[in-house]
């Protein structure tokens, strides 16, 4: 009898120096045509890094647009009273 294949993620993510995404862990004895479902800790932090700029972005859009919305409120705001607003000379 084989013993169960080893499934223990994080002796195989120090050992290659992959995170293993999945309980599928990468074997050396599978063929070429395999593919693995592992990420290298350089391609989290990216996908962490574009996480947080595009957060930072959305962030800063809502922001631009608020205050955007609230200076063309106030500029409508003045030309509408001041337009009401009669002089009499």
């Amino acid at each position: 009898m084989s013993s169960p294949p080893d499934f223990d993620i994080e002796k195989k993510a120090t050992h290659s120096g992959e995170i293993v995404t999945a309980d599928v862990a990468p074997s050396r004895s599978e063929g070429a045509g395999h593919m693995h479902r592992t990420l290298k800790g350089r391609q989290v932090s990216m996908i962490a890094i574009a996480g947080t700029i595009g957060a930072g972005c959305a962030l800063a859009f809502c922001f631009c647009s608020i205050i955007l919305r609230l200076i063309i409120f106030l500029l409508v705001f003045l030309v509408v009273r001041c337009s009401s607003i009669s002089f009499i000379f």
